[in-house]
């Protein structure tokens, strides 16, 4: 799955461009895809806890195991820690017990990049909220590092009522590139978190010029958008299918039921009768032989009875 989303990521390179330049105005060199941050500011994302002027406004459904962050970066960072807060509204850097520290996280480059989140300790029940928080360095708008914040908020629910489709996997800046050459992708060694959190990462063995951060940021983002509707699309193509199958199935002659009797015809007596006497010559007239219209009564009636059976 990781390499399919890659290579849809690398074949949007293109179309895609126009959109990463407007993305590198929107984010910092780093947030989080998923679950979405916090309103980013230009003028707040240097203030701590999380770079945002906003607090929690919308939380994200997040399982209560087996979670995992997405994060998206248009510039090159350096110790880049992933913490988080079980307050409703953490204030201060201290709110925030951090699961990947900058150590183990000393240098990433721009692209995308997947981290699994540890369980939550016992006491944490479905419905309780929990912030996330990324702390890192870079020198994106000035020539001097600078420490940035960005914060995503989430409320827990169990991991069998969890269904989205998290766009977890890896991909650099090398991995973008306008090459005629032959690149191969090879999986590293996963980077492990102190509390046990991990991250894989991929590299390429042939790489040429890159593209801006923010092309990659919008290449990331639109690649992700576009497989969603993908599977959005074959959905709704199944589902005309199979109403197709039902109505052509429900018109099909197999559903005919042969054994079913045909219905009958009845004779009415009162019918029958009038037929009886028209046969017959009227009292005193004489048209017919008595012998005659008796014969032609008797004839007409069981050729009436005939046709009616």
């Amino acid at each position: 799955m990781r390499n399919y989303i890659a290579l849809v990521a690398l074949s949007a390179v293109g179309g895609l461009c126009a959109h990463g330049d407007e993305a590198s105005t929107e984010m910092g060199p780093a947030a989080f895809m998923w679950p979405p941050d916090r309103l980013w500011g230009a003028a707040y994302d240097n203030n701590a806890p999380c770079g945002s002027s906003t607090s929690a406004v919308n939380r994200t459904n997040f399982p209560l195991i087996n979670g995992k962050l997405a994060l998206v970066l248009q510039d090159e960072s350096w110790n880049v820690q992933v913490a988080i807060s079980h307050k409703s509204n953490p204030t201060t850097n201290d709110d925030f017990e951090p699961f990947i520290n900058g150590s183990t996280l000393s240098e990433i480059e721009p692209g995308h990049e997947c981290y699994s989140v540890p369980n939550p300790s016992i006491d944490i029940e479905e419905g309780m909220n929990a912030t996330f928080q990324i702390k890192y360095t870079s020198d994106f708008d000035t020539d001097k590092n600078e420490t940035y914040y960005a914060c995503a908020d989430v409320i827990y629910i169990p991991a069998s009522k969890f269904t989205y489709q998290v766009p977890c996997f890896n991909v650099t800046s090398d991995e973008f590139t306008d090459s005629t050459t032959t690149t191969t992708a090879t999986t590293g060694a996963s980077a492990t978190a102190t509390s046990g959190a991990t991250k894989n990462t991929g590299t390429t063995s042939e790489k040429s010029s890159g593209l801006s951060g923010g092309a990659i940021a919008g290449i990331v983002v639109g690649s992700v958008a576009g497989l969603s509707l993908g599977i959005a699309l074959l959905f709704f193509y199944r589902r005309l299918l199979q109403k197709y199958r039902f109505l052509r199935q429900k018109a099909s002659t197999r559903n005919v039921d042969w054994n079913e009797e045909a219905p009958q015809h009845k004779i009415d007596d009162e019918v029958l009768a009038n037929i009886r006497h028209t046969y017959v010559s009227p009292p005193g007239k004489g048209f017919l032989p008595k012998d005659t219209a008796r014969h032609h009564r008797a004839w007409a009636v069981k050729l009436v009875e005939q046709a009616l059976k």
